[in-house]
């Protein structure tokens, strides 16, 4: 199983659906999309900014905005279903589905996921990718990444969320870095690893 991020930053650029049919177009691989947050996420951030609520209610909304990313996803190709537990990712795979995943505050709360902005879809694509035991984790991005970049300089770098060090360092899997328009690469990502 692999799990693929394909962040909010791509909900305005045609890649997603040519990604998206990339996953749905390999039948016979079990890869489990992760959405970002989105301008839904930044809707939250800027909320946050003007009426100064606590981050824990910012945590609550972010996660509702992956959870609509994950709404729209589906929207795109019959072939995706939403799930949002490991249980529902594993059924929508015996249906021959692509499963999305909407992550929910109880399942995050079992893992300990911090409440801060330092945890966004980057850390939470480790956090499902541990708990199915994923053989692969594809963090799609929106720049061009060295292939010889470390986790430190993602996150130095903010291309990936400050969390996202201390989410991976006990990792199972290996960490792939692709670009958006890189979507027909994807049986080459699959392959070499």
């Amino acid at each position: 199983m692999r799990v693929i991020k394909l962040g909010g930053s791509l909900s305005k650029s045609p890649e997603l659906y040519k990604w998206i049919r990339a996953v749905v177009d390999l039948p016979d691989e079990r890869i489990v999309i992760v959405p970002g947050g989105g301008g839904f996420a930044d809707h939250v951030r800027s909320l946050q900014t003007y009426w100064c609520f606590n981050d824990s209610v910012a945590h609550e909304m972010a996660i509702m905005a992956m959870q609509n990313m994950a709404v729209f996803y589906a929207g795109l190709d019959s072939a995706v279903q939403v799930a949002t537990s490991p249980e529902e990712i594993q059924r929508l795979f015996e249906q021959g589905q692509v499963p999305v995943w909407s992550p929910t505050l109880q399942w995050l709360d079992q893992y300990k996921v911090s409440h801060s902005w330092d945890v966004s879809s980057d850390s939470l694509s480790v956090v499902i990718a541990q708990a199915l035991a994923a053989k692969q984790l594809i963090l799609v991005k929106s720049v061009r990444v060295p292939k010889d970049i470390t986790v430190a300089e993602l996150v130095e770098q903010a291309i990936a969320d400050k969390a996202f060090s201390r989410y991976i360092e006990n990792n199972i899997f290996d960490l792939t870095l692709s670009h958006k328009d890189d979507f027909l690469l994807l049986p080459e990502l699959l392959e070499n690893n």
